[in-house]
């Protein structure tokens, strides 16, 4: 679509909705939002002279705020304050991720790794993990569990969080909504291994177009040849002895996970580990909580817009 210069939100409230959605979506989180993401998770294609346009309008601007380059939702302008100091926390974090991101990828059979959760997002809080998206060989689920997730809770998650573990041959996720989109289009790979799954996952871009990504600085590329060497011990009879012993331990993990949880999310997560196609410590968003307050979220945003433009043309 083209964006008119003198966009007024009531002549396309649709498009200027659309563009609008991730100030909606973070302000569901008490998260004022920068420009680039604006772009990032508009719902249709555009660019940043475009957010200029929307933003400049008279009528949108009684609803929606800017600040140096941060937009809120009009009266919530105390979150410009907060997400600079989460944003610069999320930094730091991201540093350490890549750092620890070159360490880990020389364990045996990880083959790529994504950083997920708020510091992905750029608004860490001050008790943020450094949470990971891990891409392992086939047939090496339990056994890349044992070793990261092992040391990771012996560090008491200090260091890193790995929640998520996904076959190299199973990388596509099947849920497809657009808060899953956002949730995938937030994260950030931190070598070839996680552009990967990125590239298979091109189906984001029906739910947000502008969210395609460069390739990553300091990529890894495959397993170098210290990785081969640390693997060839776990490689035939007693690389799938020590699989077995650690699916065990894996199974034992999950039920005590999600003791207390949804008998049917626990039973979902086991039969997704017994297949091989992941293994999974983290509960995924309330989708239906979080698509109701969306939606109220949205509808109200959308009802101000159309009353300051009701205004407007009264007033001519």
């Amino acid at each position: 679509m083209t964006w008119a210069a003198d966009h007024s939100g009531g002549r396309d409230l649709d498009a200027t909705m659309a563009l609008l959605d991730g100030v909606v979506y973070g302000d569901l989180f008490d998260c004022a939002v920068g420009i680039d993401e604006i772009v990032r998770y508009s719902r249709r294609a555009s660019g940043r002279d475009d957010v200029a346009t929307v933003l400049g309008s008279p009528t949108v601007g009684r609803t929606v705020v800017r600040q140096d380059d941060y937009v809120t939702l009009a009266g919530r302008e105390e979150l410009v304050e907060r997400r600079k100091e989460t944003r610069a926390r999320a930094r730091r974090l991201q540093r350490r991720a890549q750092r620890m991101g070159r360490l880990l990828g020389l364990i045996p059979f990880v083959r790529g790794l994504i950083l997920t959760g708020s510091v992905a997002a750029e608004a860490a809080t001050e008790d943020a993990d450094i949470d990971l998206l891990v891409v392992v060989a086939p047939s090496r689920l339990a056994f890349v569990f044992l070793l990261l997730g092992g040391f990771s809770r012996l560090t008491r998650r200090r260091l890193y969080c790995p929640n998520y573990y996904m076959s190299d041959d199973h990388l596509e996720v099947d849920r497809r909504n657009l808060f899953i989109a956002r949730e995938i289009a937030q994260a950030r790979p931190l070598d070839e291994g996680g552009e990967r799954f990125f590239a298979i996952n091109d189906w984001v871009l029906e739910f947000l177009p502008n969210a395609s990504r460069s390739r990553t600085s300091n990529t890894r590329r495959g397993p170098g040849r210290l990785q081969k060497v640390l693997e060839l011990p776990f490689r035939g009879r007693f690389g799938q002895w020590c699989e077995s012993l650690a699916a065990r331990l894996a199974r034992r993990r999950i039920d005590a996970h999600y003791v207390g949880g949804r008998e049917d999310h626990r039973v979902r997560v086991l039969e997704r580990f017994e297949s091989g196609h992941e293994l999974r410590f983290h509960n995924h968003p309330d989708l239906r909580g979080l698509r109701e307050r969306y939606a109220d979220h949205r509808a109200t945003l959308e009802a101000e817009l159309k009353n300051v433009n009701a205004e407007a043309e009264t007033s001519r």
